[in-house]
């Protein structure tokens, strides 16, 4: 969790990288899988945390996902590409060199990254940074070459446009700075706003601070902003007070927050062309704007999803346009004259997609996201379109799901924080933990049979979880010091269940979880386990898939383990699938692609019609009716056609 609650509204961290197995097993399937081209499916959008806008091109924006990495738009936001910058981290800051833009600099909660040549290619610049807990940027407006850089323990300066860096002042160190902002026309006039102490400000550029919080009714602050045309005039975002203004350069603020329906603020941006013109993001209410410098506010939120967050805001002064960067579906705009938002997403796909999910009565696609923000997404078309399925669903990091066997309108879905349940197909949520550990816990993996459909088992970061009664109540049942990342269940005997660990492979019991012991010899003890598999011909046959060693198969249950690699190119595989037919098809989500073997293991071979070249597949899906094969990871969703 951020210090003292900063970016807790992100939902907490839980490891990112982190795959549960998708496993279809399909009957009737058809036998082959011939060359086809993947076609990209999105869901397009994402949790957006900052977005930047180029000073001399305003076609040019840039919008960074979380743990997904930074995207590019040449056209206002009509389509988005992603950049050299993948880095699976929280983004908190974009910011774009005023006289040189081929300069780019990002802000994330693990440093500091820039770009000499307009993205094209990006690396690590943390020297003399010993804090890289990062929450904002700020670009001297008149001497570039200097960059500030606030931490959650003080602030940081360069004079070599982020080469190397050095403290700014003693006088803020212990503070966690959340917004910069500098004057313009004396650019040695610096204010930062910190989130528990209010707003400081520096007139010899970051030397030497003072306290500048007269009449600020909270001292958590989100944002400042400062007005260009009178740069003694700035605006901060308070956490729950709403909107405050100075006009003094910061010797008094007043409130400036009537017509705001709700004071949770987050985001701030004006209109540098005309800033009497002013923008803000709240908690449950969208944006509001203001066009009389923040006497009084009206909403702005038409066409914006009733959930959004608006955790960016930018204004291009040219053309008016609005661009706000939202907590689930990405970016939305509102372009000049309107008076509605619209998304703004074609290929910004923003969400890393842990887990797949199909039903057919009603016919439907559900992607789990691993990364903070949609949770889970809901496709009735087979992935044309989606839409954001959490209401409900408070904690919405999901890394499994998994249906009923004898109901498909009875959902679940394994989230960092809690387990929930769906009785309609995924309209409405409801958490479904009793007995867990809420808040604390994880949920990796889920796995039921159809013998017994309402006895679930759920792999956690607390080991394994058994309820008997549909997820009504959930007792512990053993590895509870290991984290369970996958979960095989026997279809001829549901006492008996495989459990794949984090770090000491494979466990399995055969008395339904009470007891519990190491499947096995041949595999590494320390052994981290992403997918289990068990073989639709022979409940003996198992497949186990590795985070490092490949892929492992046993013969006997479980008894001896033996590698079964040859051909593969990445050995880190995170998800399975078994498509059965006259000559079976095994496939392997990896992180280099998705790889087939026709010949249980022996033999792999990439499967062609390549994913684009950083895709890590942690799910796979077989649709039968449609005879559709899906591949779903970093990069979002793709399909192709299975013949």
């Amino acid at each position: 969790m951020e210090k003292n609650g900063f970016i807790s509204d992100l939902r907490g961290r839980f490891p990112l990288i982190i795959a549960v197995a998708a496993i279809a097993l399909v009957s009737g399937a058809a036998v082959g899988g011939a060359e086809q081209t993947w076609t990209p499916l999105g869901p397009y959008g994402g949790f957006i945390e900052a977005l930047a806008i180029h000073p001399s091109d305003s076609h040019i924006i840039y919008a960074a996902a979380d743990a997904i990495g930074l995207f590019k738009s040449v056209d206002a936001g009509a389509n988005w590409k992603k950049m050299g910058l993948t880095v699976q981290a929280t983004y908190t800051a974009i910011k774009i060199d005023p006289q040189d833009p081929k300069n780019l600099y990002v802000a994330t909660l693990s440093g500091f990254y820039l770009s000499r040549n307009g993205g094209q290619s990006w690396s690590a610049s943390n020297t003399g940074l010993s804090d890289t807990y990062l929450y904002c940027l700020a670009v001297d407006p008149t001497s570039p070459s200097k960059l500030y850089a606030g931490s959650q323990g003080g602030l940081y300066k360069s004079a070599d446009r982020g080469a190397t860096w050095s403290s700014a002042s003693a006088q803020l160190q212990g503070k966690t700075i959340v917004a910069l902002s500098i004057n313009p026309a004396l650019s040695n006039v610096v204010y930062a706003a910190t989130w528990g102490e209010g707003v400081f400000k520096s007139s010899d550029g970051g030397a030497q601070w003072a306290s500048v919080s007269n009449g600020l009714e909270e001292l958590d602050l989100r944002d400042i902003v400062i007005d260009p045309l009178h740069p003694n005039t700035l605006y901060t975002a308070t956490n729950s007070q709403g909107v405050f203004k100075t006009t003094n350069g910061g010797s008094s603020w007043i409130p400036a927050r009537t017509g705001l329906s709700n004071l949770y603020t987050f985001r701030l941006a004006l209109d540098t062309a005309a800033p009497d013109t002013i923008y803000v993001g709240v908690q449950s209410g969208g944006v509001f704007v203001s066009v009389n410098a923040g006497q009084a506010w009206n909403s702005k939120a038409a066409g914006l999803p009733t959930s959004a967050l608006p955790y960016a805001l930018a204004v291009d002064p040219e053309s008016k346009d609005v661009y706000a960067g939202l907590d689930a579906e990405g970016v939305y705009k509102a372009a000049q004259g309107s008076s509605n938002w619209a998304a703004s997403n074609k290929g910004l796909t923003g969400s890393n997609i842990s887990s797949l999910l199909s039903t057919a009565s009603p016919r439907r696609l559900f992607a789990g996201v691993q990364n903070s923000g949609p949770g889970i997404f809901l496709s009735v078309n087979g992935g044309t379109s989606w839409s954001v399925s959490n209401s409900g669903m408070n904690y919405r990091i999901v890394y499994a799901l998994l249906k009923n066997p004898a109901k498909s309108n009875v959902l679940y879905s394994g989230n960092a924080g809690s387990l929930f349940k769906s009785i309609d197909s995924g309209k409405n949520w409801s958490s479904s933990d009793q007995g867990m550990k809420r808040g604390t816990i994880s949920i990796y993996a889920l796995a039921a049979n159809a013998s017994a459909p309402n006895t679930l088992y759920a792999g956690s970061n607390f080991g394994v979880w058994k309820t008997t009664n549909g997820a009504a109540v959930w007792k512990q049942t053993g590895l509870s010091d290991k984290p369970v990342r996958s979960l095989a269940i026997d279809r001829t005997n549901p006492g008996t269940c495989y459990a794949g660990t984090e770090q000491n492979g494979v466990f399995k019991t055969i008395d339904g979880g009470v007891s519990w012991a190491q499947a096995g010899k041949g595999m590494p003890a320390n052994t981290a386990v992403r997918a289990l598999l068990i073989d639709t011909s022979n409940a003996k046959t198992i497949f186990a898939a590795t985070a490092g060693r490949g892929v492992f198969m046993s013969k006997d249950g479980g008894k001896t383990w033996l590698s079964v690699k040859s051909g593969l190119k990445n050995l880190k595989v995170y998800s399975l699938l078994l498509i059965p037919g006259s000559t079976p098809s095994l496939l392997a989500g990896t992180a280099g692609g998705v790889f087939q073997s026709k010949n249980k293991g022996a033999k792999w071979t990439k499967l062609g019609g390549d994913l684009p070249k950083e895709t890590v597949v942690y799910a796979l899906l077989f649709d039968s009716a449609g005879s559709r094969l899906y591949a779903a990871g970093l990069n979002g969703v793709f399909t192709r056609k299975w013949e």
